[in-house]
Formats: structure tokens, sequence, C-alpha cells
């Protein structure tokens, strides 16, 4: 397995964001085809929402797939489902630092991903 960990700035996002995250992932335990055990809200602070996202690896990742992995929950965060596709893809081209995302990957199957806000809607 492997574990994310998810952090998301306040205010950029929202308990709401942050609870239909979960959900997606709880109706619908599949991450591009990788297998989810758990996408939980395991605590918050003044400034941060923290998440556990743990999945199965059934392919190697390279680090373009990781980044684009990354983007896409962001996406999710902010509802995806209800972004023009100019948006989402203007979001998925850009890079991490551009989108202000910092990501730390360690070596044993674990990732800090924090999301310091949320991307722009035109």
């Amino acid at each position: 397995m492997t574990l994310w960990h998810l952090m998301f700035q306040r205010p950029n996002f929202s308990e709401q964001h942050m609870q239909n995250l979960v959900d997606q992932y709880t109706a619908n335990p599949d991450f591009g085809g990788f297998p989810v055990q758990q996408m939980t809200l395991t605590h918050q602070t003044q400034t941060l929402f923290y998440l556990d996202f743990e999945f199965r690896v059934t392919v190697p990742i390279n680090r373009g797939t990781f980044e684009q992995m990354v983007k896409f929950l962001l996406l999710q965060a902010v509802g995806s489902d209800q972004v023009p596709m100019p948006f989402y893809y203007g979001v998925m081209n850009q890079p991490l630092a551009d989108l202000g995302i910092e990501t730390h990957i360690y070596p044993h199957e674990s990732t800090d991903i924090i999301y310091w806000r949320a991307p722009a809607q035109d």
C-alpha cells in the first residue's frame, strides 16, 4: 500500500471540499485504476486540513504520472465535475509549483502533498 498525506490550506479549501473528496472515494474506491483502501479526513487545524489517502499501486508510477495524479486530486477537491474543460486542462498543464503544490516523497512508500491554494476559475 501507498500512503499519501494530503494537506489543504484554509481558507482556500473548505470543509465541504474535503468532505466531497472523501465522499468521492468512499462511493468509488478507484484512483485511475489503483484500488483505494481509504480516504480519510484525519484532523484539521485553523490553517490546514489533513487527509490520509491509502491506495494500492498496481503498476509503477513515474514522475510525470505522479504529478498528473496530484493535480487530479486538486481538481477533485474543488469539484472537477463542475469545472469547464478548458479550466480542467489548464490546471493539468501547469507545473506543480505554479499551482502552489508542494510534494515530499519518502522512501518508505509515503508522500506528503501540500496544496497551498485552490486554482482560480476565471
